[in-house]
């Protein structure tokens, strides 16, 4: 089994999300893909900026998900 991060960027304002981006790194474990997948949302959103964040209700989720190798 391989984990693999997936974000994805929303805007409470419109109801919208845009496509799902898979980071192409493979995790060892849920616990490095969880601690990645926090630090990736937040230089995001400070890549965003807070007027676009506030202005458009931008919010970024993910999870981590176990898939077997090919």
């Amino acid at each position: 089994m391989k984990i693999l991060l997936t974000l994805i960027m929303c805007s409470i304002t419109t109801g919208e999300c845009i496509a799902p981006y898979t980071h192409d790194k493979e995790y060892p474990d849920m616990y490095e893909c969880l601690l990645d997948g926090y630090d990736m949302a937040a230089d995001k959103t400070l890549e965003i900026g807070r007027f676009d964040v506030n202005e458009h209700g931008i919010y970024i989720k993910f999870y981590c998900k176990k898939t077997p190798v090919a």
